[in-house]
């Protein structure tokens, strides 16, 4: 499937979001095209090339009626709007139902973090920066973005927290401006330290991003590469750098290894040990005989999970055996790819597990329980229902 990954070098806002895309390959009439259904009056885009750090990109720009307005600053205009007018004024374009509910959403998210911020319920918020005729266009720009380019997931990376004070509409506020921040921690996006004094991320690129995109790097064969400038001269390249592709399979999970040595427990128990940690989640559990110090005969119990499955598995452990201790870390399993399907042979139905290798060869596996449970019902032995299994499973 096509994805892209924004790998926010020098930070994220809603016009270098834009400007990666369409200089990753986003058609900028198309864009125009379905911005101008929206009723804001004598708007255009343009699109210049600058260089940053030797680095050149796109720099998205919003013109109103023939005086650019794009600035960043929190700045913009000074009426703003509540989100019950800007909620209207999307409803009323003709973008498809797609794009306008992801660009309500990232409005949303706004909403809560400037609620949050003042105090004040999402609905009462009066916007003044976001509420600005750039922002709109960045954000109901960056939901069509996600149609025109026909992007089914979209990745990024964690974001610069960026230091020092950001001028706004009500003085110098902190940086990440409080509302950045408050998408920032609702949405739980990773960010990384920066000593760049300077607003790196924007409400609105947090927002956006936060609305659209999961938070890790996928596997991924790029073809195409975008670059989006941001206005400010940092001492890195101030851009936002989009890697748009095909996903690639990830056939690899990280699993945990329960582990633990015992050599006081009565064997009898053993069975039981296993089978309650294969009860409460465990993949796979074995018991593995070991010497152990002073020449004790004792047993190994290995159990594998998934992350979520430790803490019930390890208090499964402390329960049902004797030990005093369990060590745990993380693993990585690869695997293949398998189904469960019912074959037909003379003493009726049973059950196959099939894998299916890389090249799609396919190698059948009749179920033991299911083998066990014919071969008892038909007074046969166990060996000739397996074999029936398997012929069938060849055979279809």
């Amino acid at each position: 499937m096509r994805i892209a990954y924004f790998d926010a070098i020098g930070g994220a806002a809603g016009d270098m979001i834009l400007g990666a895309l369409i200089d990753a390959g986003l058609d900028v009439g198309r864009l125009q095209a379905e911005l101008a259904t929206l009723p804001l009056g004598d708007v255009s885009i343009r699109v210049d090339r600058v260089s940053k750090l030797h680095i050149s990109a796109a720099q998205f720009e919003v013109v109103i009626s023939g005086r650019e307005e794009h600035l960043h600053d929190h700045t913009h205009d000074k009426g703003g709007r509540s989100l019950g007018e800007i909620r209207d004024l999307i409803e009323c374009s003709s973008i498809s139902p797609t794009a306008r509910a992801r660009a309500l959403d990232i409005y949303r998210l706004l909403g809560e973090a400037e609620g949050k911020v003042h105090g004040v319920p999402p609905e009462e918020v009066h916007f003044h920066e976001i509420g600005a005729i750039d922002s709109i266009v960045d954000i109901v720009g960056s939901a069509v973005a996600v149609e025109i380019l026909d992007l089914e997931a979209i990745f990024c990376s964690d974001l610069p927290a960026g230091s020092g004070v950001v001028r706004t509409q009500h003085g110098l506020y902190p940086v990440p401006a409080p509302a950045t921040l408050e998408v920032i921690a609702a949405a739980r996006i990773p960010t990384r330290p920066s000593r760049i004094r300077s607003e790196q991320v924007t409400p609105t690129g947090a927002a956006i991003l936060a609305s659209l995109a999961t938070f890790e790097q996928p596997r991924m064969r790029p073809d195409t590469v975008g670059y989006g400038a941001g206005h400010a001269d940092m001492p890195v390249p101030n851009v936002l750098r989009v890697w748009i592709g095909d996903s690639q399979r990830d056939d690899t999970e990280r699993l945990i290894v329960l582990q633990t040595n015992i050599d006081d427990m009565s064997p009898e128990l053993s069975a039981h040990v296993l089978e309650r940690c294969f009860q409460d989640g465990a993949l796979d559990a074995l018991l593995v005989p070991v010497v152990m110090k002073k020449g004790r005969p004792g047993v190994q119990l290995e159990v594998l999970c998934r992350p979520d499955g430790l803490e019930r598995l390890r208090q499964v452990v402390f329960e049902e055996t004797t030990t005093l201790g369990v060590r745990w870390w993380e693993v990585q399993r690869q695997a293949l790819a398998r189904e469960r399907r019912v074959v037909t042979t003379r003493f009726g139905p049973i059950a196959v597990k099939v894998r299916i290798a890389v090249n799609g060869e396919e190698r059948a596996s009749p179920e033991y329980e299911d083998c066990r449970r014919v071969a008892v019902e038909s007074h046969v032995p166990l060996a000739d229902v397996y074999r029936a299994a398997l012929a069938a499973a060849q055979r279809d």
